[in-house]
């Protein structure tokens, strides 16, 4: 009796397991497709980039190069239907290849410069109806002056960590 409860239990388990498996699969498919499907793969998109953010914050060259990695496997697993998004996609791609194959906090700072910029983008190119994110501004960061994006309008500047943790402003909501 004991046995077919357990074979029961592992039998449910390895279809749950299984149905999370594709729905997974499903939400990252049809990115940028103007559905409300592009909303999942968008969001997995900005969740690694954030952990990227964050990393850099946190002075963690490690950290980012482990969530640039993670990045990469969401892209590559990605499909891009929109085109507007296609074309931002290749900077996606070539800006966490620089993060995730670095570790000097340096250079991942530049390159999140560009992510930024790339993912602003494709923000931009799709219907992300449920995605609030503050664009957060450094005059100083990177000589020139950078941005990144926030899911709080506390500023946590990545570009400076804790040398200038809290220099920078909102400047504007992207959604």
């Amino acid at each position: 009796m004991q046995r077919s409860i357990q074979s029961a239990i592992l039998i449910v388990t390895i279809a749950i397991i299984s149905i999370t498996l594709q729905q997974t699969a499903q939400s990252m498919n049809n990115i940028g497709s103007g559905s409300h499907h592009s909303d999942n793969g968008v969001t997995d998109i900005l969740n690694c980039y954030l952990e990227i953010k964050d990393a850099l914050a946190s002075d963690d060259a490690g950290q980012a190069s482990e969530q640039g990695k993670k990045l990469q496997g969401v892209l590559d697993n990605t499909s891009v239907e929109n085109n507007d998004v296609g074309e931002h996609f290749q900077s996606l791609k070539r800006y966490t290849d620089r993060i995730a194959g670095s570790s000097n906090l340096n250079m991942q700072r530049i390159a999140l410069k560009g992510l930024t910029e790339a993912i602003i983008a494709v923000l931009n190119s799709t219907d992300t109806n449920e995605i609030s994110l503050y664009v957060q501004y450094c005059p100083m960061a990177l000589q020139d002056g950078a941005q990144w994006l926030s899911a709080s309008e506390d500023i946590v500047n990545p570009y400076y960590g804790s040398a200038m943790l809290t220099c920078g402003e909102n400047v504007r909501t992207v959604q």
